[in-house]
């Protein structure tokens, strides 16, 4: 049975699986189809491969219901004030999670971890977390990723209690960037890159309303998803800090170019890693140029560039750029958790990750010339930081 027959039913063991029947407004409908429509045309899938997409399908409708009772449950959080989040963006591999997880560590700030991503709810309590059943779902979750594919572990860890990317609420709207390099599915791909994410950014900042309920700290978001419509998540954050990460475009493609291999490696029957390389390039040259004209038009002021080589030769020294960047002050709370995160885990549990660009048919003169204006606007970033260190 292909996806796209499952419509309904993926609806129906959401709402059963909830105990909820509201999903919101019907703006996701055609984004859904179109890719479950792509997932049938170009399905390759071996059995994980099925379960593990269908339970994608069925946890972004779980979400999507578990906002709406959120909202009904506090009717107040629907158009509660957001603060001016301070958002990391960049392209992916290029240090996003490891300042992401260094930068929550200051007390005045709120962050969006992966299992409130995937069920939003008012935060509870901390020490409430592991006894939630939500919770232990996301964390099983997790763990069966992980068990066939302890590699996935070591290069990109992740965590249910771990601040993480904003996708996994953003993916309820079923407007999900991810989706674009994790299979074959160009129609949905070129939708993602070149439609209005508009209505899936008002989605989200409902759902964060429901998430922080009750707790008006600022928010530290991040996603590297955001490059693929950045127009559309200033236009819902017009007042957001940005942090972009760079690092060099050959080592962050290639890197992100294996780690999503290795997923596709345990859905897909087959995956050719050169047919893999271009469709990997193809995208995040796409976002890339897509996300370099829009901050074009934006006040400079409103971004500040961060060189991975330089945030992990002196984090915290980073770090403190950035908030002097903003206009944000820096606790001695903060500092203090900051210098404790830093010693205690340096590396943000990343192990070593091996790669080689031609295992993926990826050359130097292909890179910069795909990622086009943006390798200016990196080459930049180079001698301001070169300039600092002198």
């Amino acid at each position: 049975m292909g996806f796209l027959s499952r419509f309904d039913e993926f609806h129906d063991i959401a709402a059963k699986a909830s105990g909820l029947s509201d999903f919101g407004s019907d703006d996701y409908h055609d984004p859904m189809r179109l890719l479950l429509s792509d997932y049938d045309r170009h399905m390759d899938f071996n059995d994980f491969g099925v379960q593990m997409i269908s339970g994608e399908i069925i946890g972004r409708l779980v979400g999507r219901l578990m906002t709406e009772q959120g909202l009904k449950s506090n009717p107040a959080s629907i158009n509660a004030p957001i603060t001016p989040p301070l958002v990391v963006i960049g392209m992916a591999r290029t240090g996003t999670k490891a300042l992401q997880r260094l930068l929550s560590k200051d007390p005045a700030m709120q962050s969006l971890p992966l299992w409130l991503g995937c069920t939003p709810m008012p935060r509870p309590p901390r020490d409430t977390w592991a006894g939630n059943p939500c919770f232990q779902q996301v964390a099983q979750g997790l763990d069966q990723m992980y068990a066939q594919s302890p590699a996935i572990r070591s290069y990109h860890p992740m965590s249910a209690d771990e601040p993480d990317e904003c996708r996994f609420a953003l993916n309820h709207s079923f407007w999900a960037p991810d989706c674009s390099t994790t299979a074959i599915v160009p129609a949905y791909a070129d939708w993602v890159l070149n439609g209005d994410a508009r209505y899936a950014y008002r989605y989200y900042r409902r759902a964060l309303n429901v998430i922080g309920t009750g707790d008006d700290r600022r928010w530290l978001l991040k996603d590297v998803c955001h490059l693929f419509n950045l127009d559309a998540f200033l236009d819902e954050f017009p007042d957001a800090c940005v942090v972009f990460t760079h690092r060099d475009p050959i080592i962050s493609l290639t890197s992100v170019t294996s780690l999503v291999y290795l997923l596709r490696q345990l859905r897909e029957k087959t995956v050719d890693p050169v047919a893999h390389g271009r469709l990997s390039l193809d995208t995040w040259a796409r976002a890339m140029d897509r996300a370099e004209t829009v901050r074009r038009k934006c006040d400079p002021a409103r971004f500040v560039d961060v060189h991975n080589d330089e945030f992990h030769a002196d984090p915290i020294g980073t770090i403190e750029r950035i908030y002097q960047h903003f206009g944000l002050p820096v606790s001695d709370a903060a500092r203090a958790a900051w210098k404790a995160r830093v010693s205690a885990d340096p590396t943000s549990g990343h192990g070593k990750h091996e790669y080689k660009p031609e295992d993926f048919g990826l050359g130097r003169q292909t890179v910069d010339e795909a990622v086009g204006e943006y390798q200016a606007r990196y080459q930049g970033v180079v001698q301001s930081m070169n300039a600092r260190r002198a």
